[in-house]
C-alpha cells in the first residue's frame, strides 16, 4: 500500500510576517480537535513524519522557494475560533490555523505511514477583521508550486 503522503492546502495566518501566498512547512500541530485523541496518548501536539518533512525541506531549498517552518493549530469547526484563542496561539508563535493536520498526523503515526504538510497562507484570522484571500492569484500560484514540490519529494521518498 501507500506509505508516503503529503498534504498540500491552505490555512489561515496567525502571524503578520507571513504574507498571503506564503508557504509554511508544518513541524507540529496543536491538537484542538476530536480525532487525534482517539489515536495518540494525550499531549499538546501531533507531529508529521520527520523524514518526509525533511525531504520536503530539501526540495524547497533546492528550488529556492521561500518558506518557513511553523506550528499549526488544528480546530475542528469552521469559523469557530474565539478572539481569545486566536490571540493566545498567535502570541505563542503558532503560524496558522486549519482543520485537518493534527488528525492526519495522528492517524499516520498510528498507522505507521509517513505524512507531512506544506500549506499556503490564504487569509488572516489574527487581526480585527477576517482578511480573506482564498482566491487570490498569489494563493493559487503558491498552491501549484507546493504541489510540484510535494510531487518531487514523494518521488524521491520511494
Amino acid at each position: 500500500g501507500v506509505g508516503h503522503f503529503v498534504v498540500v492546502g491552505h490555512a489561515g495566518g496567525l502571524q503578520k510576517d507571513r504574507a498571503v501566498g506564503s508557504l509554511v512547512l508544518c513541524d507540529q500541530a496543536v491538537r484542538d480537535e476530536g480525532v487525534s485523541h482517539h489515536y495518540l496518548a494525550p499531549e499538546k501536539y501531533a507531529h508529521p513524519s520527520e523524514s518526509l518533512t525533511h525531504r520536503l525541506q530539501v526540495q524547497l531549498d533546492a528550488t529556492g522557494m521561500a518558506y518557513t517552518l511553523g506550528t499549526s493549530w488544528t480546530i475542528s469547526s469552521m469559523y469557530r475560533e474565539t478572539k481569545e484563542e486566536v490571540r493566545h496561539y498567535a502570541e505563542e508563535g503558532v503560524a496558522m490555523v486549519e482543520m485537518e493536520l493534527a488528525s492526519l498526523f495522528a492517524v499516520a503515526t498510528f498507522r505507521e505511514v509517513h505524512l507531512a504538510a506544506l500549506l499556503v497562507i490564504s487569509d488572516y484570522v489574527a487581526f480585527e477583521e477576517w482578511d480573506e484571500h482564498l482566491h487570490a492569484q498569489s494563493t493559487s500560484e503558491a498552491l501549484f508550486a507546493a504541489m510540484e514540490v510535494a510531487q518531487k519529494a514523494l518521488l524521491k521518498s520511494t
